[in-house]
């Protein structure tokens, strides 16, 4: 995957996450629905590069109905009991996040771009 993109995530689903070759298990919870607990994890992972509360914020979405989002002292009490795990550097997620608002912004109507 390193020769397609510089950062692979790969879900794991309710045994946990690889994040750059690095696996990180989930914390077991009660699973109510699953219904954007990956949307929840990479979010996570883009607003805090922590990669235990990105997984906390996934297996903690899963206790939730119809993704809902987990309350936050919540996905905290979740990270503390993970190993610590990577961490990257400021700005990596939000340059990310910048270009697909770059690209959104300069698409054009039937470019098949609006709506991402």
């Amino acid at each position: 995957l390193k020769a397609f993109c510089d950062y692979p995530i790969i879900s794991d689903g309710g045994a946990g996450c690889w994040f750059d070759g690095e696996f990180v298990a989930a914390p077991k919870v009660e699973v109510l629905d699953t219904t954007a607990a990956g949307d929840t994890l990479l979010a996570e992972w883009c607003y805090s590069g922590d990669v235990r509360m990105a997984v906390a914020a996934g297996s903690a979405a899963c206790t939730m109905p119809g993704g809902e989002p987990p309350e936050l002292e919540f996905v905290i009490r979740l990270s503390e009991t993970l190993a610590p795990g990577l961490r990257h550097e400021a700005g990596f997620a939000a340059e990310g996040v910048r270009e697909v608002a770059r690209v959104a912004e300069a698409a054009e109507p039937g470019d098949g771009v609006e709506g991402r």
